[in-house]
């Protein structure tokens, strides 16, 4: 066998792992079921995985080190806060359409009690939330956001975008359809709405004459 060959198998196996996860349930969903997917042996898979846990934990990890790189580049471009905002918004909904059933096991296992799942979800979720975090603090201190808590807004903006996701993922309609198309700009108007706004001196203020 040859070196391409080893690798490009592993790959069919997560994209075929992934699939029938989706569509079945991780609980539900067999090992054989995944061989056949992705047209190879059963002890194929295992020659790469112990357990269809280790094959769930490797597509979130991978998923994980897809987004670390995006962020990880959008650190060094220098871009206004405003266009980081809109580009992660742009990214998300771009890898949804790209990969439905992935954000949907996402969506369906994020609540597994499963204790090495779970330190894998986090990982992918605070991921994404210290980037944002600091995204804010850093719009903040140019004035380019309003004061607020980053920590706390940077989850409640989470929050948005995973109820957003959410009916995107779980229904396939002619909304999910509609939300696909239009959230990253929506999405950006509405936060930039919260974000952006500067408050203004209050009346009666130092500056007012008696």
């Amino acid at each position: 066998m040859s070196g391409e060959a080893i690798p490009k198998k592993k790959e069919w196996i997560i994209e075929a792992a992934t699939q029938v996860f989706a569509e079945k349930g991780f609980h539900v969903a067999g090992m054989r079921e995944i061989a056949e997917q992705a047209k190879v042996a059963i002890g194929t898979i295992y020659h790469y995985f112990q357990s269809k846990e280790d094959i769930l934990i490797q597509i979130f990890r991978e998923e994980i080190e897809q987004r670390r790189q995006f962020f990880e580049g959008l650190r060094t471009s220098g871009l206004p806060i405003r266009e980081q905002i809109q580009r992660i918004l742009e990214m998300h909904f771009d890898r949804i359409k790209g990969n439905r059933r992935l954000v949907k096991l996402i969506l369906m296992e994020r609540l597994e009690p499963n204790e090495r799942f779970q330190k894998v979800f986090r990982s992918l979720y605070e991921e994404v939330a210290r980037y944002i975090e600091e995204l804010i603090t850093e719009g903040i201190a140019k004035k380019e956001l309003a004061p607020c808590n980053p920590l706390i807004t940077a989850h409640a903006l989470l929050g948005a975008i995973e109820a957003v996701t959410s009916r995107a993922v779980l229904y396939n309609d002619e909304k999910a359809a509609v939300i696909l198309r239009e959230a990253p700009q929506e999405l950006a108007r509405s936060f930039w709405r919260w974000l952006g706004a500067v408050p203004q001196p209050a009346l009666g203020g130092e500056g007012r004459s008696s």
